[in-house]
């Protein structure tokens, strides 16, 4: 088309190489002397001769029916052209595709001398190399020229991408690629030459369309031929390129490629060729073993996986005796121990790259026999286990560190298996030098340090271990977190066979000048010397606890004081002018953390912890103490926290125990040093990464985790109800917090705790679980806080409780109550906010405990609720009213020895708040108790200290609306006035004087408790019915209260109530037993007239206030 050979055109006008340049001289004929080409005008449509045009009926390229060259045609001459040629003969001319030229003149060395000539020659025309005749010297030269203007005018098609309906590539190569034909594979070297240029373009364009055309090529034969390799690395190159495409500015071009597009394609093309071009075999294998160990081919190493696998399974099938890789044709092949190094780094990042993992471990397992021939019968047995264990899990639910232990004991199991010292030597050596290798990738390189100490514990040869440890310690980047934790995890697990040499070869470094240079040299930067001494320092401390986890158990506690704690802490405290300083670099400190927290760890997993005691403990209890205290209390920037609790677990169950006084110290210190923190704000899109803010989120899950675990590592050390109430003593006042954010986390915190109790709880008697009323007291009525979240941790922690009283009273662990499985039903409807639905869930709720809480219990319980009347949280306080009531309509039966001191918490209760709410709730609980124990319930009322004081009228006034109860209190109060003596007469004791009367307590009681239950109007029909008896009983009480005085406790309390400055006035107690009578009067009831004063003694105006009279 014109498009086409417009790019052509415009090749030529742009060839420095061709441009002036007179072809004469290079041309084998003199009759063909074309001038120079840098000007030459290009027709903008050529005509082909007819040869040219025929169909071939070779197999299409790229899937299309093309128009090809007959190849027979094209090379027998019988086409004649003008004698001056166009520049599009000129294009064809070094692929020998022109005819003879008019006057006899003939083009090409095989053209005038026919075939022979080439055979004589022994080197193909076109492979660039100087011919040894004479007359195919120019033509040589000629080609050598016409192969770059080749490759210009290819790379021109390339690019051209707009030709309608048609493919490019298939318009600039189709005539490339007839069927197979003697004349045609001469040609095959020189249109590879020609595609050098085209492979270093960048374009992506340009790149899909050469992958198009190696394809082709692998089909037809090209890719066998030197120079095929090219083609093979640049299609796994471009299987390299990233997946995912980076963000990028919107481009102009419609029709723009991406790289994961050219990604995308190549890997087909890779796979395909492999699978289903049989020729490509010999081509592909072993060669693309050759890719699969450079590191920045990583990511087309899932691709070449699969393709080798599948080319190593066809030749284990033609050769299944004689199966391995031949190193003798392959030089250049990676040896055993680097492939297999390569691949189970590969496989410790398993979900990476579309199943990397997987890949990399199919392909060790048909290259088990290639890497050593005695581990085909352990490979085929455990690494299809691998696989399947890959395949059925995911990145989230298969633990990393887990997978790699799973991978490093299979390497220690092959070593096992092989046996072979020089062996693994070598592998040893190769891992090392791999290491450089990773710099860019810190996962991958920890790992492969993890490897190099395997290797290490397994290699015989205590010389080569005791080099590669001095190399490593002073080659590795100590300023990268990942190295160094891989530095350290290597010498620890170095340290399972050769313990001495490792702790040996770690003081021997420290002396040695390297360390000493070290610190020399960077305390001319003072800065620096700081920051560069204390990462090495704290490798060597992460060093020494690597060592102590790893190392056998039996030999790490003899070595635990004199050498891994002391070169600890001479590390980690530096002195000045003998004087310790606190350092102040965080990784110093979590090294440190870490390293005790694995020396700890290391001793709790010994046979013999029992009977070790670790001197250092209550001084490394104190330290982790000291560094939570010192993190800022209003922010979470570090994982120290985290850190330091989890050590402090280990810390718990070793000898010596800590004191009640010590653990209560650390309890208060974790809470308050993560419960207090602010609540962490929502990350917004403008206040930086999302990624960072996941991290935060991270960590702030990793330290509540971590107070959890330690709340249950020191739960475990007393597994008693004695334990669990000592624990929540601390977390209790947390759970109740007013703001919101400590609560939540308090109540998830406790809600594991309370599971872990209850999943560790192993009772071998029956005991009482006698704290269960206060525990279900204080996370019942957060059943209905403010906050969802709150809401269903705390119907867990009941649920959780309840069951643990279960196990108390005898049954399984596993058994499952019907009552109590309703509360886990119940967790769905919390999420609902509305009023009414809380209200129904916690009268549920109180049902079920009222219905499994042990008799014994229920008082507790009430007298716990009573103390939620007061919580700040409405909700709560609301729920702890209907609580009460509910248990009391359901329990209260039990409860008649109690009401005394249920009544006394409910006093008490109401004279710390003065809430509306809470007064009504005290005066409903107190309603109910009468209605089931009224005598017991009016006798303890009759008891209050006189006079009244609000609490005790607002109680009395409770049991006046209800007409029935009304009448019943009544009555008894009643009965206590008539049956009881109005006043005592005592004697003076001074000679002469008359006796005196003292009015008796119980019915002056029962008179004041008749005023306030009367002064309530609903209890005017209770009144009515008891209206005579009422009068008489207080008309005689008028009468005797004519002439008497107060006790004396009262008189003495009621002198305290005056005000200062204020005169003692006489007492009237016949004012007393004036009341207001429903139905009279404008107040709505019947004012009994005063009797007669005069006497000596009469009730204050004051007094009778107080009394209610």
């Amino acid at each position: 088309t014109s498009a086409g050979y417009n790019a052509i055109q415009s090749t030529f006008q742009s060839s420095h190489v061709l441009r002036g340049t007179d072809l004469c001289s290079l041309s084998p004929s003199p009759t063909l002397r074309p001038t120079a080409l840098g000007g030459a005008a290009f027709p903008k449509v050529c005509t082909i001769p007819a040869a040219w045009r025929e169909k071939s009926e070779a197999k299409p390229v790229c899937h299309r029916q093309l128009t090809v060259p007959s190849v027979s045609r094209l090379c027998s001459g019988s086409e004649k052209l003008s004698a001056r040629p166009s520049a599009t003969q000129l294009l064809f001319w070094p692929l020998g595709l022109l005819p003879r030229v008019p006057g006899g003149a003939e083009l090409g060395c095989a053209a005038k001398h026919g075939r022979g000539c080439l055979e004589q020659c022994q080197v193909p025309w076109s492979c660039g190399l100087p011919c040894q005749c004479v007359h195919m010297q120019p033509l040589a030269a000629a080609l050598e020229v016409q192969a770059v203007f080749w490759g210009r005018i290819l790379h021109a098609l390339l690019r051209h991408t707009s030709l309608a309906g048609v493919c490019p590539v298939e318009a600039a190569v189709s005539p490339l690629f007839p069927p197979p034909a003697s004349q045609m594979e001469i040609k095959k070297p020189f249109i590879l030459s020609s595609m050098k240029l085209p492979l270093q373009d960048n374009s992506n364009k340009v790149k899909r369309a050469l992958v198009q055309v190696i394809s082709a090529m692998a089909h037809h034969g090209y890719l066998e031929q030197p120079g095929g390799e090219a083609m093979v690395e640049f299609l796994v190159r471009q299987c390299a390129l990233p997946a995912e495409q980076l963000p990028r500015r919107q481009s102009l071009e419609a029709e723009d490629v991406t790289d994961s597009q050219v990604r995308d394609i190549s890997v087909n093309t890779l796979f395909l060729i492999s699978t289903t071009v049989d020729r490509m075999s010999e081509v592909l294998w072993p060669y693309l073993l050759e890719f699969v160990t450079p590191v920045h081919l990583t990511g087309a190493l899932t691709p070449l996986c699969r393709s080798l696998v599948h080319l190593a399974a066809k030749n284990q099938e033609e050769q299944p005796k004689d199966f391995h890789l031949h190193y003798d044709n392959n030089a250049n092949l990676p040896s055993p121990c680097a492939l297999m190094s390569r691949l189970l780094v590969v496989a410790s990042q398993p979900y990476g790259g579309e199943g990397r993992g997987s890949a990399a471990l199919r392909l060790l397992n048909v290259l088990s026999r290639s890497i050593h021939p005695t581990l085909e019968p352990l490979w085929n047995k455990k690494l299809p286990e691998l696989v399947e264990r890959l395949e059925a899990n995911t990145k989230v639910s298969l633990s990393q560190e887990e997978w790699e232990d799973t991978l490093l004991k299979f390497l220690q199991e092959t070593l096992m298996t092989i046996s072979d010292c020089s062996w693994t030597c070598r592998l040893t050596s190769e891992m090392c030098r791999q290491l450089s290798s990773y710099n860019g990738s810190s996962v991958e390189k920890n790992f492969l340090y993890k490897c190099v100490g395997t290797a290490l514990a397994a290699c015989a040869n205590k010389d080569l271990v005791r080099k590669t440890l001095q190399e490593l310690l002073e080659t590795a980047r100590y300023q990268e977190e990942a190295e160094r934790e891989g530095l350290a995890c290597c010498l620890g697990l170095c340290a399972v066979t050769y313990l001495d040499e490792t702790l040996a070869k770690l003081e021997e470094f420290v002396k040695s000048d390297v360390f000493r240079k070290s610190a020399g040299l960077f305390s001319i930067f003072k800065d620096r010397s700081d920051n560069e001494v204390e990462k090495v320092k704290g490798t060597l401390i992460l060093c020494y606890g690597y060592v102590a986890r790893y190392a056998p158990t039996e030999l790490v506690l003899a070595r635990i004081d004199a050498d891994i704690l002391r070169n600890i802490f001479l590390y980690f405290n530096t002195k000045v002018l003998g004087i310790k300083v606190e350092t102040k670099d965080l990784s110093l400190k979590l090294c440190l953390i870490q390293s005790i927290c694995m020396v700890c760890q290391a001793i709790c997993n010994s046979a013999q912890s029992g009977d070790f005691t670790f001197s250092h403990k209550a001084e490394l209890v104190s330290q982790m103490m000291d560094f939570i205290k010192a993190e800022p209390p209003d922010s979470l920037r570090t994982p120290i926290r985290q850190r330091a609790m989890a050590t402090c677990v280990y810390l718990v169950f070793l000898e010596p125990s800590l004191s009640d006084a010590e653990t209560a110290e650390l309890l208060d210190t974790c809470l308050s040093g993560v419960l207090a923190l602010p609540e962490a704000e929502t990350p917004r899109e403008k206040d930086g990464p999302v990624l960072r803010a996941r991290q935060e989120e991270t960590l702030w899950r990793d330290t509540l985790d971590a107070l959890e675990g330690l709340l249950k590592g020191v739960l475990q050390r007393d597994l008693t109800p004695r334990g669990l109430q000592a624990m929540f003593e601390h977390l209790g006042p947390w759970i109740k917090s007013t703001k919101e954010h400590e609560r939540e986390r308090a109540v998830e915190v406790a809600a594991g705790v309370l599971e872990f109790y209850r999943e560790k709880l192993n009772v071998s008697t029956v005991v009482p679980f006698y704290n269960l009323g206060l525990l279900v007291a204080l996370f019942s009525p957060r059943c209905t806080d403010s906050l969802a979240v709150v809401r269903q941790h705390a119907v867990d922690c009941v649920y959780a409780l309840l069951y643990i009283q279960l196990c108390y009273e005898g049954f399984a662990r596993d058994h499952r109550d019907e009552s109590v499985e309703k509360l886990k039903a119940m967790k769905p409807g919390l999420r609902d906010p509305d009023v009414n639905t809380l209200f129904q869930a916690c009268c549920s709720i109180a049902k079920v405990i009222a219905k499994r809480l042990p008799p014994d219990q229920l008082l507790s319980l009430l007298l716990t609720m009573l103390e939620g009347l007061a919580d700040p949280d409405r909700n709560c306080s609301r729920a702890a009213t209907v609580m009460i009531n509910s248990l009391l309509k359901e329990r209260g039966a039990v409860l008649l020895e109690k009401v005394p001191e249920i009544l006394a918490v409910v006093h008490a209760k109401l004279q710390e708040v003065d809430q509306e709410h809470v007064w009504k709730a005290a005066q409903q609980a107190v309603y109910i108790l009468a209605s089931q124990h009224r005598v017991v319930v009016v006798s303890s009322l009759l008891n209050s200290p006189l006079p009244l004081d609000s609490c005790t009228c607002a109680l009395w006034r409770a049991l006046a609306p209800d007409p029935t109860l009304a009448s019943q209190v009544l009555e008894l109060l009643l009965e206590k006035i008539n049956r009881d003596v109005p006043y005592k007469e005592n004697k003076s004791f001074l000679r002469g004087s008359t006796s005196e009367r003292v009015a008796t307590f119980l019915p002056l009681s029962a008179t004041c408790a008749l005023h306030e239950l009367m002064s309530v109007p609903e209890s005017g029909p209770a009144v009515v019915g008891l209206y005579a008896e009422l009068f008489v009983t207080l008309l005689l009480r008028v009468s005797c209260t004519v002439g008497v005085q107060l006790p004396k406790g009262l008189l003495s309390k009621e002198r305290k109530t005056l005000g200062r400055g204020q005169p003692p006035r006489t007492l009237d107690p016949c004012r007393y037993c004036q009341a207001e009578w429903p139905g009279r009067g404008g107040g709505g009831g019947l004012q009994l007239p005063s009797p007669p004063c005069g006497t000596d003694f009469c009730f204050s105006s004051a007094q009778r206030q107080a009394l209610g009279l």
